[in-house]
């Protein structure tokens, strides 16, 4: 069993006064055997020198990232540095950072060493992953979840891409592990013994399929979408009136896509949300991996569908748990989404969740959430546009 707690600092400048902020919460915690804590700041608190100072004063170690805003049990602000504090008797904690991955390529050599070497300080099983990579335009998500899952394919892996500002949030995201602070390394957290973790997830609604089904991936590579039905990518949905390269249209409509992905019986395992990047000669730039036999639907994704979806997530939470500790990552193209009220969907929460729950919401680069579970094997994956939440 795992027993949570939640920091909040709001000091960003200076040192003396955030230290007396963590200090003034630590000595309430009751903490138990074994203690991590999950870290979320704004970039500002790393730039300005707290994030190290707290770091070196708090007595477990800190695993995260950087985010543009986030709520803490109905705290909502852009300038803070949380700490979802984990602790327990029965469960063992291993967190640490990868070597540096390349610009481009592959990061499995990085990320599989440092997984092992997590998993060997665990008596137990691992029963959960909590993954934080750096938001990098060279690399999509799977590639670190494929990683982890080609040694425990029965591991459930949940994280978020580390971002900064909404614009360019690459030349400002982190990853933390302690006094580790990264742009090109992924921080994760292992955890093993008493934990069942439950996750939820929110992306479209029925109503935001604009076109569905408009055909099939033949050719992929990566993240490059290459041909759908055997046409090139970028003439077929030319033909199909979907071409996602003009402003308006990526503004609103078609630069967003619903994946069914199928497994090698041809079931679908996965209805993925994946986000449309930029054109590559004949072909597309994703901002999630591509898989060949996937079929594709063009959605809206507007304020309206954000909110639907929130609601969704949180009541089904409500209706399921009485009560634990919860951390939630949404997009920020959601926050975006929500125009000149980016705060809703926080608000929501809180609305939705109340008092019974501690949790954590964050805007997250890019969501990793498993998206079924079978008792041999779980499809971990990445999500664009996505609301997702872990419940422990």
């Amino acid at each position: 069993m795992i027993k949570s707690y939640s920091i909040i600092i709001n000091e960003i400048d200076e040192t003396e006064l955030a230290l007396k902020e963590l200090h003034s919460q630590l000595e309430n915690l009751q903490l138990l055997k074994n203690t991590v804590g999950i870290v979320t700041v704004n970039k500002d608190f790393v730039v300005s020198g707290v994030y190290s100072a707290v770091v070196k004063e708090t007595p477990f170690p800190l695993v995260g990232m950087t985010s543009y805003s986030q709520i803490v049990n109905g705290k909502i602000g852009t300038f803070i540095l949380s700490i979802m504090v984990l602790t327990s008797d029965d469960c063992e904690f291993a967190c640490g950072i990868s070597e540096a991955v390349p610009d481009t390529g592959e990061v499995k050599e990085q990320v599989q060493k440092c997984y092992k070497d997590l998993r060997s300080k665990l008596n137990g099983d691992v029963k959960l992953v909590f993954l934080y990579p750096n938001f990098m335009y060279g690399h999509y998500p799977n590639q670190y979840i494929k990683a982890i899952t080609e040694i425990d394919n029965n591991i459930p892996i949940f994280g978020s891409l580390s971002n900064g500002e909404i614009i360019e949030t690459a030349t400002s995201a982190r990853t933390l592990h302690c006094e580790s602070i990264s742009n090109n390394q992924a921080a994760m957290l292992l955890i093993s013994g008493n934990v069942e973790p439950k996750f939820y997830l929110g992306s479209t609604t029925k109503e935001s399929i604009m076109a569905p089904d408009i055909g099939v991936v033949t050719a992929a590579e990566g993240n490059c979408l290459i041909e759908i039905n055997n046409t090139k990518a970028k003439q077929f949905l030319e033909e199909a009136n979907l071409k996602p390269d003009s402003a308006n249209q990526r503004a609103s409509f078609f630069s967003t896509f619903i994946a069914n992905e199928k497994n090698e019986k041809g079931e679908i395992i996965s209805s993925v949300v994946k986000s449309l990047v930029r054109p590559k000669d004949d072909a597309y730039l994703f901002a999630c991996g591509i898989q060949v036999g996937s079929s594709l639907s063009a959605i809206s994704f507007t304020k309206e569908v954000v909110m639907e979806t929130a609601k969704n997530v949180m009541e089904q939470i409500k209706a399921n748990h009485k009560e634990g500790t919860l951390l939630i990552y949404s997009c920020l193209g959601r926050r975006a989404a929500l125009l000149n009220e980016p705060n809703k969907e926080f608000e929501l929460m809180n609305k939705v969740l109340g008092n019974n729950f501690n949790y954590i919401a964050t805007c997250s680069g890019g969501e990793i959430c498993p998206t079924s579970r079978a008792e041999t094997e779980v499809v971990n994956n990445e999500h664009n546009e996505t609301l997702i939440a872990c419940i422990l």
